[in-house]
């Protein structure tokens, strides 16, 4: 889903970190948390041997990658497609790389790539793992009562199932809507990768296997199937499902809204919330 105004990191105030060599990195981003991530690296000095950009270049945060890579004319800059993989394992068979860093990157990355970096592949996730692994964390979250959260983890062949380097929990309040919980995760997860860059620079993170009697999963296309984003009044029973429903289907895209069915006709619910004081 989009993202609302750009984070900001330089109003962050950064611990003073004891330097080692630069890491040796391919970085695989998207949308504005990727941006600010590539961003904040690139001024401690860090700068990617190659950056992933997705296809669709739309996107404000892909563009603000784009125009870093082309001031920076050290970092090669690729877009993800069909001959990804190929790509991917001529770069880091023909360099030293410690890590792949994706960072949000709408498509799954060739794990043939994975035996070939230094220390490995590593996501930052929207939710806190084992919960929530795949899509609409956020929303996930409100609709199953599981916790919400940020979560750096290494990547594996199966989705979102690596072990943990680090991860913090975000509170999901009454007030809630998917889009206001994501936007406190985005937040979450940049300060989560800012503290975490001495585990990496270390090139021996922590490695905490995840606990799979916890895990959830979902892809996207379950929270729009009709048991989900769709209510007959008629069989409406209990007021807080209702509540959680819309809270949980209102995001920033109009098209994904709760849609209720009364007397034949289908409409479709946003809702904002505003505490009554």
């Amino acid at each position: 889903m989009p993202h609302g105004p750009p984070l900001r990191y330089c109003d962050l105030v950064l611990d003073a970190v004891e330097r080692v060599d630069s890491l040796r990195f391919v970085f695989a981003g998207n949308r504005r948390i990727g941006a600010n991530i590539l961003e904040w690296l690139v001024s401690q000095g860090h700068k990617p041997t190659l950056v992933v950009l997705p296809s669709d270049d739309t996107d404000p945060g892909v563009e603000a990658m784009r125009a870093l890579c082309c001031r920076e004319p050290k970092i090669r800059m690729i877009r993800g497609g069909s001959d990804l993989q190929e790509e991917l394992l001529a770069h880091v068979t023909g360099n030293d790389t410690d890590y792949l860093f994706s960072i949000h990157f709408p498509a799954v990355l060739p794990s043939a790539v994975f035996p070939y970096l230094g220390v490995g592949a590593v996501n930052l996730h929207p939710s806190l793992l084992p919960y929530n692994r795949g899509w609409h964390t956020p929303s996930w979250s409100i609709l199953e009562g599981t916790p919400a959260g940020a979560t750096l983890h290494f990547m594996t062949e199966r989705l979102d199932e690596g072990e943990i380097i680090a991860q913090r929990e975000v509170e999901v309040r009454l007030d809630d809507t998917a889009n206001s919980l994501y936007q406190r995760v985005l937040q979450t997860e940049f300060e989560l990768f800012r503290d975490a860059f001495d585990q990496l620079l270390s090139l021996n993170p922590n490695r905490t296997p995840q606990d799979d009697r916890l895990a959830t999963f979902h892809k996207r296309a379950d929270l729009f199937e009709p048991h989900v984003n769709i209510l007959d009044s008629a069989t409406v029973t209990q007021v807080r499902e209702v509540w959680d429903r819309m809270r949980a289907l209102t995001t920033s895209q109009a098209d994904e809204a709760l849609r209720i069915r009364i007397n034949g006709k289908m409409y479709r619910i946003r809702i904002e919330i505003q505490e009554d004081m």
